[in-house]
C-alpha cells in the first residue's frame, strides 16, 4: 500500500468512529418526554359555563337575566321595595345566591331585589345618597342612567353590604340592588372556616344587574289627553287646554269634573276636598289587581302615600 493510500483510509477510518461515537451518546428526542406519559391522551379540562334564564315580571314591564341554578321570586309584599328607607313601596321581584355556593366560609347569602315607589318624597330624593349612604356616581344600564349608592352596616357579628342602582322611570323611583350578607370569622373556631371571597358574588350579581332593562312596550305615554279605562265601569277622560287640564272621572258613586294643573309630576287637582296628583304609571303600581297585567296607565295617589286609584289604555 502507498503513502496515499494510507492517508484515505485513516480518514475513512476517523469518519466512521466519529459517526459512530455521534449515534453512541446522542440522547434520542423520545427521551425528552417521560415514559408514563408517551401515550396518555393530552385531555383538557373543561372551562365551566354557566347558563342562564330571563325573568319578566307579571305585567311584562321589565326583565333580567339570572344564573339558571338560581330561582327568582315574585314581588314580597312584607319585604321592604329597597333598604335603608321607611318610604312606602312594592318589591317587585327578587333573587338570593345562597351559602352554599361558597362552603365552608363566612358567606351566608347574598340577595338581589328589585323594587318601586311612586311615593313623592322617593321620586324626590331617588338618586340622593342618605342616612349614612355613600355616592359613588352615575352608571349606564342598559341606556338608564342610574346614581350608585352604596351602604355597609353591622350588628351582633353580621356584615351587610349593599350596592343599589337608582334611577326615576315613569315618575317612580326604582331600585335595582343587592346586599352581601357575610358573618365574623373571628366568631369560629380556628380552622373550621375561611373567609370567603366578595368578588365571587358580586360578578353573579353585576351580570343581573347590568342584564336589567324596561320592555318596549313599557314605555308609558308622555300624554295624558284622552280616555283611560279603570275596572268595574270607571273611566278617566281627560282634555288640556293650553297648561290646564279637565279631568271627568266616571267613579262608583256616579261622575266627577274637576281641573288640573301640570306639576312636576304629573297633574294636581282636588277632588272632593282631597289635594290629588295624576301620575303615569304601569299597571302593577295603580295599587289595583285588576290592572296588575297593564302597562299604559295613570294612578290617582295623594301626595305622600301609594296610589290606590287607576285607570289604562291597554
Amino acid at each position: 500500500m502507498n503513502k496515499n493510500n494510507s492517508v484515505v483510509v485513516t480518514i475513512v477510518v476517523i469518519i466512521i468512529v466519529a459517526i459512530g461515537l455521534y449515534f453512541a451518546f446522542r440522547k434520542p428526542a423520545v427521551d425528552t418526554v417521560p415514559d408514563d406519559t408517551i401515550n396518555t391522551p393530552i385531555v383538557k379540562t373543561p372551562v365551566p359555563v354557566t347558563t342562564t334564564k330571563t325573568y319578566t315580571d307579571p305585567s311584562n314591564t321589565f326583565s333580567f337575566s339570572y344564573p339558571d341554578e338560581l330561582t327568582v321570586k315574585a314581588g314580597d309584599a312584607t319585604k321592604p321595595w329597597r333598604t335603608n328607607t321607611t318610604v312606602a313601596g312594592k318589591q317587585l321581584a327578587s333573587v338570593t345566591i345562597p351559602s352554599s355556593s361558597q362552603p365552608n366560609t363566612n358567606f351566608s347569602e347574598a340577595i338581589l331585589s328589585i323594587g318601586s315607589s311612586n311615593n313623592s318624597l322617593a321620586v324626590k330624593n331617588c338618586s340622593t345618597a342618605q342616612n349614612g349612604e355613600s355616592a359613588k356616581g352615575e352608571v349606564m344600564i342598559n341606556g338608564l342612567k342610574t346614581a350608585k349608592i352604596t351602604l355597609s352596616d353591622a350588628g351582633a357579628g353580621n356584615f351587610y353590604d349593599t350596592t343599589s342602582y337608582r334611577f326615576v322611570h315613569n315618575s317612580q323611583c326604582y331600585s335595582v340592588e343587592y346586599t352581601i350578607h357575610s358573618t365574623n370569622i373571628a366568631n369560629y373556631t380556628a380552622g373550621t372556616k375561611t373567609e370567603f371571597n366578595p368578588q365571587t358574588a358580586v360578578v353573579v350579581l353585576e351580570k343581573m344587574v347590568q342584564s336589567f332593562s324596561f320592555a318596549p312596550s313599557a314605555t308609558i305615554q308622555t300624554s295624558f289627553e284622552g280616555t283611560w279605562t279603570g275596572p268595574e265601569g270607571t273611566s278617566l277622560a281627560i282634555i288640556k287646554t293650553g297648561t290646564a287640564y279637565t279631568l271627568s272621572f266616571v267613579m262608583l258613586d256616579g261622575p266627577i269634573k274637576v281641573s288640573g294643573v301640570e306639576s312636576t309630576n304629573g297633574i294636581t287637582f282636588t277632588r272632593k276636598g282631597k289635594s290629588l296628583t295624576l301620575v303615569h304609571s304601569s299597571g302593577i303600581d295603580t295599587g289595583m289587581k285588576y290592572l296588575v297585567d297593564k302597562k299604559n296607565c295613570v294612578a290617582v295617589k295623594i301626595t305622600t302615600a301609594l296610589a290606590t286609584e287607576g285607570y289604562c289604555k291597554d
